[in-house]
Formats: structure tokens, sequence, C-alpha cells
């Protein structure tokens, strides 16, 4: 009687045990849990605006689209198919941008930030430049062409007189609005008048133009 009591007792206690366990599993399933507090997006990358990229578990959670997104200044974007950018622009700009998400009466702060890192890079960037002795309003930093999804600058390294002829050995530099910098190496030859009188002999610059 006695050991048919205690196998009774274990058993309640075993369910009681279990259906703890269930519970907590129940109740766990549809917490907010993040994979992190900061989410980092190089300038260019696709930002998603939905929640299951930006919970811990969302294969987890029943009813996953009851979860909220939301974002500071709202007005000042644009989501298009589930992508968030910045309103009028065909990505997220650089900076930092503060979301919550929302469950009944639970809700989670998080951020994002988008950096740029990348350098720009040349479209155009010729080895040598020929120019005629004592070309006239020579801008050097023509003949090169940089890109890059944040404005770029160009400028020219180096000294060079152009009414000496000579080669001078020279550097192109592109910088972008987060000075991420690019460098490349040309040669400018400076040449006399009857040497540049020779079809072709003048480099031209990108939108064709020739220095005389």
């Amino acid at each position: 009687m006695k050991r048919k009591k205690l196998i009774i007792i274990l058993i309640s206690i075993i369910i009681i045990i279990s259906l703890i366990v269930i519970s907590f599993l129940l109740l766990n399933k549809n917490q907010l849990v993040l994979k992190k507090d900061t989410f980092i997006f190089e300038l260019g990358d696709e930002v998603p605006f939905t929640s299951s990229y930006y919970l811990n578990n969302p294969k987890e959670i029943k009813d996953i689209d009851k979860y909220k997104l939301n974002i500071e200044n709202k007005d000042k974007f644009s989501i298009v198919d589930d992508k968030l950018l910045s309103k009028d622009a065909e990505l997220l700009e650089v900076g930092t941008y503060k979301l919550s998400m929302k469950y009944k009466n639970k809700e989670l702060q998080f951020q994002i930030k988008v950096e740029d890192t990348k350098k720009p890079e040349f479209k155009t960037v010729p080895e040598k430049i020929t120019l005629e002795q004592n070309s006239k309003d020579v801008d050097l930093k023509k003949f090169f062409e940089a890109e890059d999804l944040s404005p770029v600058e160009i400028s020219i390294s180096g000294e060079y007189d152009l009414s000496k002829t000579g080669n001078y050995e020279l550097k192109v530099n592109a910088i972008d609005q987060y000075d991420n910098r690019t460098t490349k190496g040309f040669n400018l030859e400076v040449i006399d008048l009857e040497s540049a009188k020779a079809d072709g002999k003048v480099s031209k610059t990108v939108d064709g133009i020739i220095y005389k």
C-alpha cells in the first residue's frame, strides 16, 4: 500500500514538473528576444524591415506578423518590399536609426547603424597624360572619373610645371564624404609645341577636351 502510494506521488510530481516545463516553454515561445541591440549595415546593403530578421528565434514564434516594427521619424523613410529606405532614395543613408518592436504589452528598443567603409572606385585612370607645354587653364582632375555611393572628390598630389617639358610622376586621389580614399599613380608628360602637333599626341579629358 505504501509502495503504491509512493508511486502515485512520484507520478504526480513528474506530471507537475512536466506541466511547469511545458508552460515555461509556451510562455517563452512568443517572447521578444533580439539577436543584438545594434545592427550594422554597409551603405548600399539592403536593410530589412521585418521582425523576423532581428529576432533571435523567429522560427519558433507563432503569429510573427503581429510583431510590429516602428522607427522614429517614420515620415523620413520609405518601406519598399520590406526594405527600409531613406525618403526618395534607393538606399538607407549613413546614420544611426532608433527602432522598436512591439508585441502585446512588451516593447524592445534597438538601433540600426549604416556606415560607409568602402573606398571609391576609379572608372577612368590613364597611366599617362600628355599635355602641350604652356597649356592654359589645365585641370588634371578632368582626366579621371571615380564613383561611390557617397559624394566623392578627386585631387592631384605631386609637383609639376607645365612651362617645362619633361615627365612628372603624380598621384590621383579619390576621397568620399567619409574619408575613404583610393590613390593611383600616373605619369604626366609635358611636350613642346612641335611634338604636340602630331595627331593624337595630346591627351583628351574625360569630356573630350584638349588643353592648349
